[in-house]
């Protein structure tokens, strides 16, 4: 007994840490988990209904089964502002609703024909809610878009989260967070561009979307949505058509459940056999409001000029060279160098950016014959390099065209000429009767040199 008390003697701390066991130990072997108090919210879904808002929350409920499947439910709560609705699911629950979980925040395009800013403020003021929580739009209620997510996991083991998290990282290659919105919101051109997800319901109009983008990317590339006329953009690039690897549509089957203890709702029978679309959309937003969405095409004429938007594929038809007889050639982009660099000449601003594309080549076809060459060592043809370059210049000015038709700044050029030519760039913006408009008086020079990886 001496000895563990001459112990404790030479070391204070033995005894401090003896103390806290005996006091605390207890009360943590005994205390009710965390989850009995909190509710664990994974993915947060915002409506309006006339002058009252509706909450969705995807909850996690954390149950022993063997299968390791979680066990979701979505749970609604109505109020005349966001934050009175999550308060009001949270009665619902019994529990208190915490956020910091929530991965993705999901909204409809319907909110967003009016300033989406003001119907999302709590949610970036809140705490609780992490800073790099993905935002996304759906042409559904959010409601409906996350009881099809519900069973995203049970139907074929995919979380809602990872869904999304996938998009942003080989899709968008933007961040696409409720931090990026409302930095983009609160800067000088107002612009911001967020991911589009879509539901279908049964498999015809899946198969009828699915066609219809097939038929989009055969059609000479550069299908533009809704506001733009794709048949020049044909005639530019060749023919050719060039399409992502990760932009072909996919649909994940989710048969609904009903949303068993959400507030105020009724059955969600009409929500059967709905299906989550990635077609590779996202939305543009000036102030707050939706003005336009960018196709698939559209989307990649961005992700030209990001450097971190690689391991695209590129698919150009007709090569006729010393090599090939009207071939078909698909290439991988390995890897990309872009600069971009601003300057005044003459007064007029110039945007230029040059692109450098490591491509490898990874299927050709002459006819409906495979061509067999070692693609890795394979060499690229001045004809080739001359396509590719034509067709993702074509990309470029289609995407162009849309965010100047929207005076849509979501490319960087106003940070750009901030950071290198502030007070010639300001000078030129009083110089225009509207400022906003100044993408419309801008030089863009694409430079583009195509090399084998």
């Amino acid at each position: 007994m001496k000895k563990i008390i001459n112990r404790f003697k030479k070391n204070p701390m033995l005894l401090v840490f003896l103390v806290i066991l005996v006091f605390f130990a207890p009360f943590a072997l005994f205390s009710p988990g965390e989850s009995t108090r909190c509710s664990i919210v994974t993915a947060v879904g915002v409506d309006k209904l006339g002058e009252e808002y509706e909450v969705s929350l995807l909850t996690f409920i954390p149950t022993a089964n063997q299968t390791y499947l979680e066990t979701n439910s979505v749970v609604t709560g109505k109020g005349k502002s966001v934050a009175e609705a999550i308060s009001n699911a949270g009665l619902t629950l019994g529990k208190k609703v915490c956020l910091s979980h929530a991965k993705t925040t999901v909204i409809s395009t319907k909110l967003m024909q009016d300033d989406i800013a003001k119907d999302i403020d709590y949610l970036g003021r809140v705490a609780s809610l992490s800073e790099n929580t993905i935002l996304i739009c759906t042409d559904n209620p959010a409601k409906e878009f996350l009881l099809a997510a519900q069973t995203l996991e049970k139907d074929i083991g995919l979380k809602l989260e990872e869904l999304i998290s996938y998009n942003v990282d080989n899709v968008y290659v933007t961040d696409t967070s409720v931090e990026a919105f409302f930095k983009g919101y609160y800067s000088q051109t107002g612009s911001s561009i967020i991911g589009y997800l879509k539901l279908a319901s049964g498999e015809g109009e899946e198969k009828s979307q699915a066609d219809s983008s097939q038929g989009g990317n055969q059609s000479g590339g550069g299908q533009s949505g809704g506001n733009q006329n794709s048949g020049g953009q044909g005639e530019e690039s060749g023919g050719e058509s060039g399409i992502d690897a990760q932009d072909e549509v996919s649909g994940y089957s989710s048969s609904q459940a009903s949303s068993g203890g959400s507030s105020g709702s009724s059955s969600q029978s009409g929500n059967s056999d709905k299906k989550v679309l990635n077609s590779g959309e996202v939305v543009l937003i000036k102030n707050g409001i939706m003005v336009d969405k960018l196709s698939t095409e559209q989307l990649h004429g961005i992700n030209i000029i990001n450097g971190n938007a690689i391991d695209r594929t590129i698919t150009i038809e007709n090569v006729t060279d010393e090599s090939y007889q009207d071939a078909m050639l698909t290439y991988t982009v390995k890897n990309k160098r872009v600069k971009i660099t601003t300057k005044f000449e003459n007064g007029h601003p110039i945007f230029r950016i040059d692109v450098i594309l490591g491509l490898e080549l990874v299927e050709g076809k002459e006819g409906e014959t495979n061509i067999r060459t070692n693609t890795e060592l394979s060499d690229i043809s001045e004809e080739v390099a001359g396509k590719v370059e034509q067709f993702l210049k074509s990309r470029f000015q289609d995407t162009l065209k849309v965010l100047r038709k929207n005076k849509t700044d979501v490319i960087g050029v106003t940070q750009k000429f901030e950071r290198e030519n502030k007070k010639e760039f300001r000078k030129f913006l009083r110089s225009l009767d509207d400022p906003d408009d100044f993408l419309n008086f801008m030089n863009f020079e694409l430079v583009i040199k195509v090399q084998p990886d």
